[in-house]
């Protein structure tokens, strides 16, 4: 089995593979990825609306958000996030941390990862700071809303930021 790689270094500080044999989108299987995440990797707080999450730290260690505080979990440690639950990832540590990462069921996030690449490969973004970052991500967070519904920042932010993007030419 052969594993796809998905750089996201620049944007959300991790990269991930998985095996051919997964489907990118799918309404049953689970969308599993081998995932590092490098010191400085963060996410925006967020939930899944009809998906459940499963982390699990093999080396190294990641900040959880989850219930309203951050809890660090350390290799050997698992968490479960359950559909719905507001949750985001940071590590803070120097070191990387290495982690199988699991949602399911997959739906469309292994494809919102890959067109997440795609825009960092295009060169319409390269970071997660500047107004057109965050114009071309915002767009890609409302095209993926099945899967990830951002809390922090609000989706009316996101709506005008993609708005406002558009009108000045950024679409992906």
């Amino acid at each position: 089995m052969e594993a796809q790689k998905i750089n996201l270094k620049q944007v959300l500080g991790i990269t991930a593979e998985y095996s051919n044999d997964q489907e990118l989108v799918s309404l049953h299987k689970p969308f599993e990825v081998k995932a590092t995440f490098f010191p400085g990797a963060e996410s925006n707080i967020h939930f899944h609306p009809y998906q459940d999450e499963y982390y699990k730290v093999h080396e190294g260690q990641i900040e959880l958000y989850l219930d309203g505080k951050w809890k660090t979990i350390k290799a050997g440690e698992e968490a479960f996030i359950p559909r719905r639950a507001v949750h985001g990832f940071r590590n803070k540590s120097r070191y990387p941390a290495y982690l199988t990462n699991t949602h399911s069921p997959g739906l469309n996030f292994g494809a919102s990862l890959v067109a997440m690449e795609l825009l960092v490969k295009e060169g319409k973004i390269n970071g997660m700071k500047g107004f057109k970052n965050l114009a071309y991500l915002s767009q890609h967070a409302l095209k993926y809303t099945e899967t990830t519904e951002s809390v922090k920042p609000p989706k009316l932010v996101l709506m005008v930021m993609a708005k406002l993007g558009a009108l000045l030419g950024y679409k992906i």
